[in-house]
């Protein structure tokens, strides 16, 4: 985990019962934890589109976007985005899918698959400090969700309950709450 950067060790549980024991397990590491939402679209899968802002110039994050960042003075934001959830570009690339907005050469916001079990996406979104209350995460998330519906995906919105912004954006799309859950974490040595 050294070798990848990775400071701590999250984890969650589908049942209290196992999470119960987990913990019991792992009670030398004295994981603490968050509350997460799941918010799921109803049946039908219909996505609200949310009209771009402008000033911004809005990118797929494709193949030909990859080859672009070079020339992309912030570029880590994404990267370390993408190496944290995916492991790397080349694997994002082919699971996954998501936007960019940009000005200049700058990366604003973006919006991307974090993980994808079997159908389904789970989006994660970003937005940088001066480019936020804009509009520019709605508009992403929306771009996104409706290609992953487009291709006949189901799409998963995780947040942490506290995230107001994240949980207000989520439903303006269109999702409604699923389920709440913990997100356990300790740091690793």
């Amino acid at each position: 985990m050294r070798e990848k950067n990775l400071d701590n060790l999250e984890f969650s549980c589908d049942t209290q019962e196992l999470a119960t024991f987990v913990l019991d397990a792992l009670a030398d590491h004295k994981p603490e934890h968050y509350k997460q939402h799941v918010l799921v679209l109803p049946q039908g899968g219909q996505v609200n589109a949310l009209a771009p802002p402008a000033g911004y110039e809005i990118a797929a994050i494709d193949t030909l976007f990859a080859e672009r960042l070079v020339h992309i003075e912030n570029r880590d934001v994404l990267l370390n985005d993408i190496t944290k959830t995916w492991g790397g570009m080349p694997q994002f690339l082919q699971q996954g899918m998501g936007f960019a907005a940009l000005q200049g050469n700058e990366i604003c916001s973006f919006a991307l698959t974090h993980f994808r079990y079997q159908n389904t996406h789970c989006v994660g979104v970003e937005t940088l400090k001066p480019h936020r209350r804009k509009g520019l995460c709605n508009h992403l998330s929306s771009l996104l969700c409706q290609r992953i519906v487009a291709q006949g995906g189901h799409v998963q919105w995780d947040c942490n309950i506290e995230n107001i912004g994240s949980n207000k954006t989520a439903q303006k799309l269109g999702f409604v709450v699923s389920r709440p859950y913990a997100i356990y974490w300790f740091p690793v040595a």
